[in-house]
C-alpha cells in the first residue's frame, strides 16, 4: 500500500494569469460573478418557481461556467484532477493521522513525500513556492512517531534529494529511498540524471536505496546487482510492473521492492518466484532501537 503526502503549489501559470486578464475585459461577466450568488435564480428565465424542487448549485449558471473556464487553464498534471465546488471530490481528504489510527499495524506503508523541485518549477514556469523543509518534515515525523505504533513497518521515499538528506539526518528508525525518474524524462538535477548518479548520491548521504522506473531493470537485469554491490536496496515502479513477464524478470534479478497496481495479479506471479516482501529484522519493532529494512525471503 502506498500513501502519498501531496504538497500543492500556490501559484499561477501564465495561461491562468492571462485568462483572468481576459475575464476582466467582460464587464457583464464580472458583474455577474461579483454581484450574484451561485444559487440565485434572477437571471434564469426557465428556473422553476417551486422552491421545494430547487437543487442549489445543480444548474451551471454564468458564474459557475466562468470558474470552470478558468480551471481549464490550470497546469495539466498526470493523475491529478482539480476540484470545483464538489464537482469531483465529494468526501474530505483523509489525514495521515486518521490513516495510521484506522489501518492495522500489520499493513506496511511506503510514505512518498512530495516537495517542489527547482528544475520542475522552471520547466513549468511556476514560482518556487514551498513550505520550510524542516517544518514540513517535523510535522510528518511527529504524526508518524505518535500514531504509527510499535509494529508498523514504514519506509520513506521522495523525488527531492533535499528531502531525503534532511530526513536521514532527522530520524534513524525508518529507511529512506531516493526516487528517480531519469529513464522516462530528463532531470535538471545532476543527482537524478541516471541510475549511477542516484546510487552515488544515496550511498554518499546514507540512504537505504533507490527507487526507479522499472524499464532499465527489465532491459538490463544486471543493474539490480550493481545497486546491491553498493550496499543499497532497489525498488521499482511503473506500468511494466503490472506485466507478468516484467514481474518475474525483476524478482529473479533480485529487486527488493516492486510497486504495483494489480496487487492480486502480482501476488500470483511472485508466488511462483522467490517473493519480494518488506520484512523487519525482528518480529517486535521498537522505533527507538530497531532499524526496519528490506529482506528477501
Amino acid at each position: 500500500m502506498v500513501w502519498n503526502l501531496i504538497l500543492m503549489w500556490h501559484t499561477l501559470t501564465l495561461e491562468q494569469f492571462m485568462d483572468v486578464n481576459n475575464a476582466l475585459s467582460s464587464i457583464r461577466c464580472l458583474n455577474d460573478i461579483l454581484e450574484r450568488l451561485p444559487w440565485e435564480q434572477s437571471d434564469r428565465p426557465y428556473a422553476t418557481t417551486n422552491l421545494r424542487r430547487n437543487s442549489l448549485g445543480a444548474l451551471r449558471d454564468m458564474a459557475t461556467k466562468a470558474l470552470i473556464s478558468q480551471m481549464e487553464h490550470m497546469l495539466d498534471c498526470p493523475r491529478f484532477k482539480s476540484d470545483l465546488r464538489g464537482h469531483s471530490i465529494h468526501e474530505p481528504f483523509i489525514t495521515l493521522e486518521m490513516l495510521l489510527c484506522n489501518l492495522s499495524e500489520d499493513v506496511p506503508l511506503d510514505i512518498e513525500l512530495k516537495y517542489p523541485l527547482l528544475y520542475e518549477a522552471e520547466d513549468s514556469q511556476m514560482d518556487t513556492f514551498a513550505f520550510d523543509i524542516n517544518h514540513f518534515l517535523d510535522k510528518i515525523l511527529y504524526v508518524v512517531y505518535s500514531f504509527a505504533g510499535p509494529r508498523r513497518r514504514i519506509i520513506f521515499s521522495s523525488f527531492s534529494p533535499e528531502i531525503c538528506m534532511v530526513l536521514v539526518a532527522k530520524q534513524q528508525p525508518y529507511p529512506v529511498l531516493f526516487l528517480n525518474d531519469s529513464s522516462n524524462c530528463t532531470a535538471g538535477d545532476m543527482r537524478a540524471t541516471s541510475l549511477q548518479t542516484a546510487v552515488r548520491f544515496a550511498h554518499r548521504f546514507g540512504l537505504a536505496g533507490v527507487a526507479m522506473a522499472s524499464e532499465p531493470f527489465i532491459a538490463s537485469p544486471g543493474l539490480a546487482g550493481f545497486v546491491r554491490r553498493q550496499g543499497l536496496y532497489t525498488a521499482t515502479y511503473g506500468p511494466l510492473n503490472d506485466d507478468a513477464e516484467g514481474l518475474e524478470l525483476q524478482a529473479k534479478a533480485g529487486i527488493d521492492l516492486i510497486v504495483v497496481n494489480k496487487v492480486k495479479h502480482a501476488r500470483q506471479v511472485l508466488g511462483q518466484v522467490q517473493g519480494l516482501r518488506m520484512q523487519p529484522k525482528s518480529s517486535q519493532l521498537n522505533t527507538d532501537t530497531a532499524e526496519p529494512c528490506f529482506l528477501r525471503q
